[in-house]
């Protein structure tokens, strides 16, 4: 029978094990993403908010230098040179207001963007390492079930049908020998 496949039929053998093994393989890494996002929340806050201390200190200046220019203006008479340059640098500042705001806000959309990002990602490796334990738990699960009915009908001196496993399930020596006492019990009756 080493040419015939034998197919799973059913995932979940023995629910409560194979449950309990899937937690403690998606617990460590949801764990590892719990703390992974908040690193990164907490780095991209920091980030943020030194980009908007950067924007607010450089429309500060220009509004001092606006603010100096002005104060220059009370105290001397106004010429047409220094109302040009108050006028320029009105309009500066106006500009680099309306620039960071917009350059701000897009920042803050695109770190919502990767958050959500992030929390896809993270979603998707969950999944993933949950279907790939309910899997390797199979592996364990499928022959010990397998395992004990093969022994439950022996107890009960019924005929078993040959036991044999599939290629990647552990316990592969156990079973070989339950198909040794099998075959030795057959061949007593």
């Amino acid at each position: 029978m080493p040419g015939n496949k034998i197919v799973r039929k059913r995932y979940f053998i023995h629910p409560s094990s194979q449950l309990k093994y899937i937690a403690l393989s998606v617990l460590p890494a949801l764990l590892m993403s719990i703390f992974c996002i908040q690193i990164l929340v907490v780095s991209g806050e920091l980030i943020l908010k030194k980009e908007q201390a950067k924007l607010t200190r450089e429309i500060s200046q220009v509004n001092q230098r606006y603010q100096d220019t002005l104060q220059q203006f009370q105290q001397k008479n106004f010429a047409q040179e220094e109302l040009t340059t108050v006028a320029g640098l009105l309009k500066e500042l106006i500009s680099i207001e309306k620039v960071s705001k917009i350059s701000y806000s897009s920042v803050l959309r695109q770190w919502a963007e990767l958050k959500i990002r992030m929390l896809f990602v993270i979603f998707s490796i969950l999944l993933f390492v949950g279907v790939t334990s309910l899997i390797f738990s199979h592996r364990i699960a499928g022959p010990i079930y397998r395992l004990k009915t093969s022994i439950d009908m022996l107890s009960e001196n019924k005929e078993i049908p040959p036991v044999h496993l599939r290629q990647y399930d552990e316990f592969k020596e156990l079973g070989e020998s339950l198909e040794k006492l099998r075959k030795f019990l057959k061949e007593k009756k």
